[in-house]
């Protein structure tokens, strides 16, 4: 090759570098999530319910949005219970609460009902361990794999003697615990 055909190759790789450095960069998109109230009590079964002085209810909807690539896995959720500031900080002593994705049924855009939360025992992901103390259910998970858009229900078993001071408070969900693409 001569040096006029070799200084040619070398202005084309240059004004290409040049336009890539110029480029500007493109945007990084992140992952999101919404914590929404929801309080949806589901159909009791009698004898249960009244055995136990206990009811079910939908009490919030998780939505996480993965906008990324890369495999993003939920370790562990804290969901807190702030109580309205009316109620004098009330301590709520005993609470149990599970977590529940989202069936997959084609259209369906609704908070599970009864049939699906209670049978179908596959869409279960977590049951929550409550914290007198730090008033936080603790979710603890085998490495659970998020989709790009995921759907989880909080789903609580209450005294009905506390449905009141709950509905009345708010729960929300602890950042810091969120894997490192949600925060």
């Amino acid at each position: 090759m001569s040096a006029n055909s070799m200084c040619g190759v070398w202005i084309i790789l240059l004004s290409y570098s040049m336009v890539m450095a110029n480029a500007e960069p493109v945007p990084r998109i992140g992952c999101s999530y919404e914590y929404a109230p929801v309080w949806q009590p589901l159909q009791e079964r009698k004898r249960a319910s009244h055995a136990f002085s206990t009811r079910q209810v939908v009490a919030g909807k998780i939505s996480l949005s993965k906008k990324c690539n890369k495999r993003v896995e939920l370790g562990q959720l804290k969901i807190r219970w702030l109580s309205n500031k009316n109620q004098n900080n009330t301590v709520i002593e005993k609470l149990q609460g599970a977590l529940y994705k989202k069936c997959p049924l084609p259209g369906v855009h609704h908070v599970p009902s009864s049939n699906e939360v209670v049978c179908t025992g596959r869409y279960h992901i977590a049951d929550g361990q409550w914290s007198k103390k730090e008033q936080t259910f603790i979710f603890r998970f085998a490495p659970f794999s998020l989709g790009i858009d995921t759907t989880l229900y909080l789903v609580l078993m209450l005294p009905y003697e506390i449905e009141q001071q709950l509905k009345n408070g708010e729960f929300i969900i602890e950042q810091i615990y969120l894997p490192e693409e949600f925060r």
